[in-house]
C-alpha cells in the first residue's frame, strides 16, 4: 500500500473499488513560495502520504493532524468552470462538515494525482449538469475532458446517486491564465523530475494548512444544447445552483479559496 506519495503520485490514482478510493492523499514539501512562483516536492521514499480519517489502518498523518505541520503541506485543486452564457455552479457544503459548513464552494478535492488531472475528476464527479437539446428535447450528462474522465465520472455519480443517468456529452476544455505559476517535482536520489508545471491562482489556508490551487476552465455549449438542471453528483444532497457571476455570492458564505479567488478575480 502507498505510505509514500511519491508511489501514489507515480501509480495511483486508487480505483473507485478500492477502499482507499478518495481516502488517501499526497503532501508535498513546499521548496518555494515566493512572488506567485510555487514548488511543490515529493521526495522518494521519504514524504508520506496522508489519510482522510482512522479507517485507514496505515502508519501515516491524519489530514487533521497536517495543520501548523511544518515539514508537510496539503495541496488540493479547485476548478472554478465557466459555461458560457450561463455562469459558475457551485456547491454549498453541509452543516455536518468540519470545515466550513454551509458555505458555497466550487468543485475541488484533495490531491491523490496531478493538480490538474484532480481538477478535471472533481469537476467530472462533484457536479452533475443535465443538458437538454432545445429541438428534440434530449437528456445528455455534461463530460468535461478526455473520453476516460468522462466515463469515470459518470459512474461516479451513477454510484453515488444510485440510479442511472442520461449518456455523456463530453466536451473540451479550456483552461484561463491563473496569476500565479506552479511546478510539481517529484525527486530521487538519481533524478528530479517535473511532473507537472501549469498556471493557476494559488491560495494558502493556515487553518488547514492546504495550497489550493485554483484552476478556471471555460468551456461552450454546442449549438441547440441548454443547461436543464443543475444538482450534486454525489451522495450528499448539496445545494447546488449556477451564478453568473462568483462575485454575486456573499464573501460571508464562501469557503476561504473561493473568497479570496473572488477578490483576485473579476469573474
Amino acid at each position: 500500500m502507498y505510505t509514500k506519495s511519491h508511489d501514489l503520485l507515480k501509480n495511483g490514482p486508487f480505483p473507485e473499488s478500492s477502499p482507499f478510493f478518495d481516502k488517501l492523499f499526497l503532501l508535498a514539501r513546499v521548496a518555494r513560495a515566493t512572488n506567485g512562483v510555487y514548488t511543490f516536492l515529493i521526495e522518494d521514499g521519504v514524504t508520506p502520504t496522508v489519510r482522510m480519517d482512522n479507517k485507514i489502518d496505515l502508519p501515516v498523518p491524519l489530514v487533521t493532524e497536517m495543520a501548523g505541520n511544518e515539514q508537510y503541506a496539503l495541496f488540493s485543486a479547485n476548478v472554478m468552470l465557466h459555461i458560457t452564457g450561463h455562469g459558475f455552479p457551485v456547491l454549498r457544503r453541509d452543516g455536518g462538515t468540519r470545515f466550513y459548513p454551509l458555505c458555497y464552494t466550487c468543485p475541488a478535492g484533495r490531491c491523490e494525482q496531478t493538480p490538474q488531472q484532480t481538477a478535471i475528476s472533481e469537476v467530472n464527479e462533484e457536479i452533475l449538469l443535465i443538458l437538454r437539446h432545445t429541438s428534440t428535447g434530449e437528456l445528455r450528462t455534461l463530460g468535461i475532458g478526455s473520453p476516460d474522465k468522462v466515463a469515470t465520472g459518470l459512474l461516479h455519480k451513477k454510484s453515488e446517486l444510485g440510479r442511472n443517468l442520461p449518456r455523456a456529452l463530453a466536451l473540451p476544455l479550456s483552461w484561463e491564465k491563473g496569476q500565479d505559476s506552479y511546478s510539481l517535482v517529484a525527486h530521487s536520489q538519481s533524478s528530479q523530475e517535473i511532473i507537472e508545471e501549469g498556471s493557476a491562482t494559488i491560495i494558502y489556508d493556515e487553518r488547514t494548512n492546504a495550497y489550493e490551487i485554483c484552476f478556471q476552465m471555460d468551456i461552450s455549449l454546442p449549438e441547440g444544447w441548454v443547461i436543464d438542471s443543475v444538482a450534486d453528483g454525489e451522495k450528499y444532497g448539496r445545494e447546488a445552483r449556477i451564478v453568473a457571476s462568483l462575485a454575486d455570492l456573499n464573501p460571508e458564505e464562501c469557503v476561504p479559496a473561493l473568497r479570496l479567488f473572488v477578490d483576485r478575480h473579476s469573474v
